[in-house]
């Protein structure tokens, strides 16, 4: 293994032959390790050995050592396999994804996905093993406990786990898309985004006192939201028509988001229980601790990410970066509503141009996209019966209505470019299927805002989804009397409280809003706190103890809260 690295140091870039080497090299020592280990605990068990503690100690650390150098092998695998995978581009049409020459890069591409595949496999299980090694290290005494942190600083210059768990998603939905090779790829490729989005969020947290007690509640928060849609896309995207032979892939894959949504909730809960207050008065780190930006979006909650200057005309964008091949995840710039960032485009960049196809051929692709809509609809409809973030919903049916957009307008032009408007056998039977194509667009579009204000009136209330339902002029908030004491309670101040109703366009009260106060007098503005009640919840004079209370719950009641710029915008002029 020494001769391993001394060669390696003589290469500029080792070769793969080299790599391959040291990779078994340490295979084989991790295999002796574990066989000392085995051999050493036979003779405790005959007889006491003086230094077992210690030699077990130092073979488990050996392990984790080698297991980190393993893990440097790979990912320079992973490496080369990723430089195949990002120099190929997706056919631009059906038409180019027969040419030989796309048939062969493709085949190319998905090669060095499944060995990629290979190598993050062992990547994740070389990590499962320095994890098992630092378990059973804190075990170990006097010594232990050191060494498991020192073995915990092994992978301190390599991405984290989660880097890699976000690089298995990908790897696995390429290898699902492949099979499938359907129109719907946009259902999953947005999971697949908002799952590595999420896992790099929570990466950030992980830099010791970079941002606020408080931040670190939306940020985990919006972890949960956006592990939430992925997994509400994956469950759509399984309930669309699939091939069989993607059943156990796909079940895999929605398997591992269930995993990583449950570990986000379940840390989000820990953290509100620590701080049921929620209390915002933490010190805002200061900047120079800071790498990354905290942006606000309408709808996604916060978002942490990269600034980048403005380039030509566009202005100043926040981009989120894979921290393997730095590649982007998402990009965001300002809103026209100060401080509120939107989502721009599509990351993947744009395709190439495709050639452009007979009208004939384009009008027998339209038949086939409108049947299999109406279909998808009605998916994405039961899929909204137990749905819980309506933007989501409404965010498949616009992305769903995205390919009919683009057939229509090529349907167009080729009735313009061959000159066939006038042609009463080609160009009336296109100008129809144009213009079915455009209304089935719309009625997507439509439905999912539908199902969307559906969905938002049947949740616990936030003040991110009221605000969004007044400005479609789905709900009309109204102050409800006037200031008044509630009962004194033993042991707490005397509280005020003005309420607020949130009535449906129909005028029944769909929720409430509390505002408390110290005194009958207080300025409005001065609040002491302020949350949201379902109708259930109206007369209820607190949350339940935190400890009782469910995961969803305890983020239940989190999110009902009414921060000062929301209290402003949405109640308090009123």
């Amino acid at each position: 293994m020494q001769d391993d690295l001394e060669e390696a140091a003589r290469q500029a870039q080792p070769s793969i032959t080299h790599l391959e080497k040291y990779a078994e090299d340490l295979r084989e020592q991790d295999r002796l390790l574990l066989e000392f280990d085995a051999n050493l605990s036979e003779l405790q068990q005959l007889k006491a050995q003086p230094e077992f503690k210690r030699m077990h100690a130092r073979n488990l650390y050996d392990r984790a050592g080698t297991h980190a150098q393993l893990a440097y092998v790979l990912h320079s695998w992973f490496s080369e396999r990723h430089a195949v995978m990002r120099d190929l581009r997706p056919a631009a049409s059906p038409e180019e994804e027969q040419v030989p020459e796309q048939v062969d890069k493709m085949r190319r591409m998905m090669d060095a996905c499944r060995q990629a595949r290979r190598d993050v496999d062992e990547l994740l299980a070389c990590h499962a093993v320095i994890a098992d090694m630092r378990r059973q290290l804190r075990e170990i005494l006097p010594g232990g406990p050191a060494l498991a942190d020192k073995a915990a600083e092994l992978l301190n210059n390599e991405p984290s786990l989660r880097s890699w768990v976000s690089v298995d998603l990908s790897l696995r939905s390429a290898m699902i898309l492949d099979v499938e090779r359907s129109g719907d790829y946009g259902v999953l490729y947005s999971a697949l985004l908002a799952a590595r989005t999420a896992l790099s969020m929570r990466d950030s947290l992980d830099l010791k006192d970079a941002f606020s007690e408080s931040e670190q509640l939306e940020i985990l928060d919006s972890v949960v939201s956006r592990l939430d849609f992925s997994l509400e896309s994956t469950r759509l995207y399984r309930a669309l028509p699939r091939k069989a032979e993607n059943k156990q892939a796909l079940d895999d894959f929605n398997g591992i988001l269930e995993r990583l949504q449950r570990e986000a909730q379940d840390e989000l809960a820990r953290r509100l229980q620590m701080v049921p207050e929620h209390s915002e008065a933490s010190a805002v780190p200061a900047p120079g601790r800071r790498k990354q930006v905290l942006i606000r979006t309408r709808n996604r909650g916060v978002v942490v990410g990269s600034r980048r200057k403005p380039e030509g005309d566009r202005p100043e964008t926040v981009v989120v970066i894979d921290p393997i091949d730095n590649s982007e995840l998402a990009r965001y710039e300002e809103s026209s509503e100060p401080g509120v960032w939107q989502p721009v485009g599509d990351v993947r960049g744009e395709p190439a141009t495709p050639t452009p196809a007979a009208l004939a051929t384009l009008v027998r692709r339209s038949t086939p996209l409108l049947n299999n809509a109406e279909r998808r609809i009605a998916k994405v409809r039961s899929q909204a019966k137990t749905a819980t973030v309506g933007a989501d919903i409404e965010d498949i049916l616009v992305q769903q209505a995205r390919p009919l957009d683009a057939l229509a307008q090529q349907i167009q032009e080729a009735l313009t470019r061959e000159n066939a408007t006038d042609d009463s056998a080609a160009g009336i039977d296109a100008a129809r299927q144009c213009a079915l194509l455009d209304a089935k667009a719309t009625q997507m579009r439509e439905e999912g805002r539908r199902l969307r204000v559906e969905i938002l009136k049947r949740q616990a209330p936030t003040v991110g989804q009221i605000a969004w339902l007044r400005s479609q002029d789905e709900v009309v908030i109204a102050k409800e009397g006037e200031r008044v004491a509630l009962a004194k309670r033993k042991g707490f101040a005397q509280d005020y409280l003005q309420e607020f109703v949130i009535r449906d366009k129909d005028g029944s009260p769909l929720w409430y809003a509390h505002f408390h106060y110290a005194s009958a007098d207080a300025q409005v503005s001065d609040f002491s706190a302020a949350h949201l009640k379902t109708r259930e919840q109206r007369y209820d004079r607190g949350p339940q103890a935190m400890a009782t209370q469910s995961n969803q719950a305890l983020i239940e009641v989190y999110r009902s809260r009414i921060d000062k710029s929301s209290a402003q915008q949405l109640f308090l002029t009123l």
